[in-house]
């Protein structure tokens, strides 16, 4: 029998996070961008944000849906790095 708390996770990831899970990407790339453009982000937000991608990466909802979104994310985030420096070294050279 599945927890209540964890059900909830599951239908949560299932119906609502997996299919907007490259929308929510894309926003919280966003919001990245912004904060290194030094504008104004709500950081709060973007941590919570962040920290559902974890939860949601629990090893039983990743076994369940396939989806890692924790992995997801970080592979995006690291690829955004990398270009974001990449152009920056090259302002600098």
């Amino acid at each position: 029998m599945t927890p209540l708390t964890e059900q909830g996770f599951k239908l949560f990831k299932g119906f609502v996070f997996q299919p907007l899970v490259s929308r929510i990407t894309s926003a919280v790339l966003h919001a990245i961008n912004r904060e290194r453009h030094e504008e104004l982000v709500d950081v709060d937000l973007l941590k919570k944000t962040v920290d559902i991608y974890v939860y949601l990466s629990s090893d039983k909802l990743v076994q369940e849906s396939g989806l890692n979104p924790k992995k997801h994310l970080e592979d995006k985030v690291i690829e955004q790095t990398r270009q974001y420096y990449h152009l920056q070294s090259q302002h600098l050279l």
